[in-house]
Order: C-alpha cells, then sequence, then structure tokens
C-alpha cells in the first residue's frame, strides 16, 4: 500500500515538473541578463534579431523580440547592441506593444 503511494506520488511530482517547467529558449535570458557574446552567436548562427521567441515560462503565445526583453529588463548596453544590429524598435510584442512607446512614454 505505502509503495502504491509512494509511486504515485513520484510519478505525480515527474508530472508537475515536466508540465510545468521553463519553455523559454536559453537566447530569452541571454537578452535578459546582457550577454551580447550569446546574442551575438545567436545572430551569427543565422537568426533574425527581430523573430519573437517565447517570454513565458510556460508556454503559450506571448512572443516578443529580443528588444523587448533587453529594455524591460534594463539592459541598455543590450539595447544598444540589438540596435545596432538592426532590432526594429517599433515591433510590437503579442500585446501589441513596442519597446520604443515604453521608452517615450506612450505606454
Amino acid at each position: 500500500m505505502f509503495l502504491t503511494l509512494g509511486c504515485l506520488f513520484v510519478a505525480a511530482v515527474i508530472l508537475f515538473v515536466v508540465v510545468h517547467r521553463d519553455r523559454r529558449p536559453p537566447i530569452y535570458f541571454a537578452a535578459e541578463q546582457g550577454d551580447t557574446n550569446a546574442i551575438a552567436q545567436y545572430l551569427r548562427l543565422g537568426s533574425n534579431v527581430n523573430t519573437p521567441i517565447l517570454s513565458y515560462p510556460y508556454g503559450g503565445n506571448r512572443n516578443v523580440p529580443l528588444l523587448d526583453i533587453a529594455v524591460a529588463n534594463g539592459q541598455s548596453e543590450t539595447v544598444e547592441f540589438l540596435l545596432k544590429n538592426r532590432a526594429n524598435p517599433n515591433q510590437p510584442d503579442y500585446l501589441g506593444e513596442a519597446p520604443l512607446q515604453w521608452v517615450i512614454g506612450g505606454i
């Protein structure tokens, strides 16, 4: 009886961890932390600086450009790096808001 309950508990914990794992890609964390080396590598491998990426830990349809992440986290050097690499400051996120609007106080 206790062995069965123990196995069910372990299975439930594993299922919970799998279902609720953070699904954001590594490049999200690079932009969040201001890792321009990782972003440069990402772009060198052919990724587009304006391609929206997943920004919500549990999935869904909450995609934002890297510039949004850098602006939201106060990474000014990363913002400058992204703009030099043709990031579009007018590109809206999943809510229809753009980083340029945040900076000038339009949102």
